[in-house]
């Protein structure tokens, strides 16, 4: 996946995949989000709620004018995690925590929420189900849908750099898991972002997705 073509200027490549049973997508792209595809690929039938969330790039921060964000990624990891992301989002049975990493969930949920107060024993045995009917749990129907497109490159003030969508009967479960996987993408996705000010060049500097989440919530708690 390149990011600039033979003018100089930014190429339309991206990286995507799809789940095997057509459930959930995942991309990295430098061309513009369409919301409208988001919402086409996640409704079905037995859809009772449909949520869109839309990150856009705002024209401030810390009272700084910010005049578009830069994102890069290490597209080959960064597909992998979305994807691994999706999945679970499709087809685990939740609960959804937001402050669990992507490592502590399996097919069937959270392990850590499971997992919490069992013996020594119980834990080995429910570990050893966890091996048996994860691939199971995959080929099982499932009524939920999910997609999430990451924009790289340049993301002008009021475009969007982030999509996630979720279907599922309910708007609960929808809200949850759409939240629970933008968390995990802010949090764990190898993407990273620069904040180009205007009249400030030198105060730009690239952030992990991970370490741009921690500052702005120590920014807000300094809030009065």
């Amino acid at each position: 996946m390149k990011k600039k073509s033979s003018t100089g200027g930014e190429a339309s490549h991206k990286a995507s995949v799809s789940l095997p049973d057509g459930l959930g997508s995942a991309a990295l792209t430098f061309d513009s989000l369409d919301e409208r595809a988001a919402l086409r690929f996640v409704g079905h039938a037995s859809a009772g709620a449909s949520v869109l969330f839309v990150g856009t790039t705002r024209d401030n921060f810390q009272g700084k004018e910010v005049v578009k964000l830069e994102y890069e990624a290490y597209s080959e990891l960064a597909i992998k995690t979305l994807q691994r992301i999706v999945e679970l989002a499709c087809h685990a049975a939740g609960p959804w925590p937001l402050s669990q990493p992507l490592a502590s969930f399996s097919s069937r949920g959270s392990t850590d929420n499971k997992m919490e107060g069992q013996s020594t024993e119980s834990k080995k045995e429910e570990q050893e189900s966890e091996r048996k009917t994860e691939g199971q749990a995959g080929k099982q129907p499932a009524s939920r849908r999910v997609y999430i497109a990451h924009r790289l490159g340049n993301v002008p003030v009021e475009q969007a750099s982030i999509l996630v969508a979720v279907s599922s009967p309910h708007r609960r479960e929808a809200f949850e898991v759409a939240e629970w996987a933008l968390e995990l993408v802010k949090r764990e996705a190898q993407i990273w972002k620069k904040e180009v000010y205007k009249g400030d060049a030198d105060a730009s500097q690239w952030k992990s997705n991970a370490a741009d989440t921690a500052a702005r919530a120590a920014a807000a708690d300094k809030l009065p």
